[in-house]
């Protein structure tokens, strides 16, 4: 953007407030003005605190990224990282009634009773499974072909209801999974990949692995996630419009409108930040080839329901760890759970112990129009089922995303493409962020923020320079 020109950001989450701040970080002299919906900034990252620390979305990064990093850093957050517990290495999956500890070394992996025999000789066929049929593949299909039918069951189902909330049946492995995709094409093998890669990691002087498992540390804050989005909101140079819906985008000539209820701005780029489905219907009138797009990228419904309880009052049973996952096949009413302050400190009190689990998602879409208290009654008896907690809560907290997480469905990486190309070639000047295109962690969202930051300032600098030469 060259100078006093206007740059308007609609979406305040992550994705929004990053890119706004890569923006005024290059360029201070740009006019960038932030709209969002909701009271107030964040997104689905928002972090409850009273007498317990809860995130309503996600829960921390991995630190295998440095761009996260350096934005803490830059932000002033770097003394408030907060590492993971050790405890949170040990994690666990629940099949047949019973918590199952996820063991990293092959010999102790090899020896629990989570996969029968015929399944444990399977998975040891992988480095020989047939190769894949096509470019892209279901993570049902990837699962099946390369670990088993059962070890898909037991344990890549679960993952992908953990991360996603998604159907594995229509999940694509290339958008979900991009590195194991990666590592599947490039070395025909998983197990020889890992063994290459911990080889050159070795040879680098790196560590191979920490308690988040080979992607780095789950990392957050000392007061939750909200922190980095506290400090982006003050930081991000950006005039908020908070509780201001954009209702529509237009373009006049070389400007596009940005229409809410109340007014009708004129800018030389926009930025939507906000999830595919909502920035559809904004853009339908600007460009309804690009809306029909948007509108295929699906999402899926999630309730997270935080209880605590005294540990005085618990059973006894294991409560050291990440939590537990739990598997399509199991039938259960919850995707998995959160062993909160075990993973991380200042959540609860020491005499308390937190939970946070999910109900709902692309299979169970029914299970999250319930109610609070038939929430919490739901997840309490699966938390007898599975831990053996009978102790009433001391303490109880639902948050509802009726849209929450996007599925990255077979043909979604392909979409993307066209998404970008029509945006390079047809609507010069406006972009798409946020995590409904190129991954859903707090990792990604911030990644691409930075990389569409530099696009949009190599882009008005390609522009001012073949001026210039015209003029000449």
């Amino acid at each position: 953007m060259s100078e006093s020109q206007r740059i308007a950001v609609i979406g305040g989450g992550l994705s929004g407030l990053s890119t706004a701040y890569y923006l005024h970080k290059a360029r201070p002299d740009l006019r960038i003005i932030l709209y969002e919906a909701s009271t107030r900034p964040g997104g689905k990252i928002q972090t409850l605190r009273d007498d317990f620390t809860c995130e309503s979305g996600p829960n921390g990064f991995l630190d295998s990224r440095t761009e996260i990093l350096e934005l803490s850093r830059e932000l002033g957050l770097e003394a408030r990282l907060l590492p993971a517990n050790a405890d949170s290495a040990r994690r666990f999956i629940f099949s047949c009634g019973t918590l199952h500890e996820i063991q990293p070394h092959p010999v102790k992996f090899m020896s629990s009773p989570l996969l029968s025999l015929k399944g444990k000789l399977r998975l040891a066929m992988e480095a020989v499974a047939p190769k894949p049929q096509g470019d892209d593949e279901t993570l049902e299909e990837f699962g099946c072909r390369k670990l088993g039918r059962e070890a898909f069951e037991r344990l890549i189902d679960p993952m992908a209801s953990g991360v996603y909330a998604g159907d594995p049946s229509r999940m694509s492995v290339k958008a979900c999974f991009p590195r194991i995709y990666e590592m599947d094409r490039q070395y025909g093998s998983l197990t020889k990949a890992l063994f290459a890669i911990k080889k050159e990691k070795r040879q680098a002087g790196e560590a191979s692995s920490g308690p988040a498992g080979p992607g780095g540390l789950l990392t957050s804050f000392k007061n939750g996630l909200g922190e980095i989005i506290e400090a982006l909101h003050d930081q991000c140079g950006a005039t908020l419009r908070l509780e201001m819906p954009v209702i529509a985008i237009e373009r006049d000539n070389d400007k596009f409108i940005v229409k809410t209820s109340t007014c009708a701005d004129r800018y030389d780029a926009v930025v939507c930040a906000t999830p595919a489905w909502n920035t559809a219907s904004m853009v339908a009138g600007l460009h309804s080839p690009l809306a029909d797009k948007l509108q295929q990228i699906e999402s899926s419904p999630i309730n997270v329901i935080a209880l605590a309880f005294n540990r005085e009052e618990l059973s006894g049973g294991d409560t050291h760890g990440f939590g537990f996952l739990v598997p399509g096949k199991e039938n259960r009413q919850i995707l998995g759970c959160l062993w909160s302050s075990s993973i991380f400190k200042y959540r609860a009190p020491q005499d308390a112990f937190l939970v946070q689990c999910m109900v709902g998602g692309a299979r169970q879409h029914d299970l999250a129009s319930l109610e609070d208290p038939e929430l919490v009654k739901l997840v309490r008896e699966e938390l007898k089922l599975s831990m053996g907690i009978e102790a009433e809560p001391i303490y109880s907290r639902v948050f509802r995303w009726s849209a929450g997480i996007p599925q990255y469905n077979m043909g979604h990486t392909q979409l993307v493409e066209e998404l970008e190309a029509l945006c390079r070639e047809e609507i010069q000047g406006f972009y798409l962020t946020g995590n409904s295109y190129r991954g859903i962690a707090v990792n990604d969202c911030v990644v691409d923020a930075q990389r569409l930051a530099e696009e949009i300032l190599a882009t008005d600098k390609d522009s001012m320079e073949t001026v210039n030469k015209a003029k000449k």
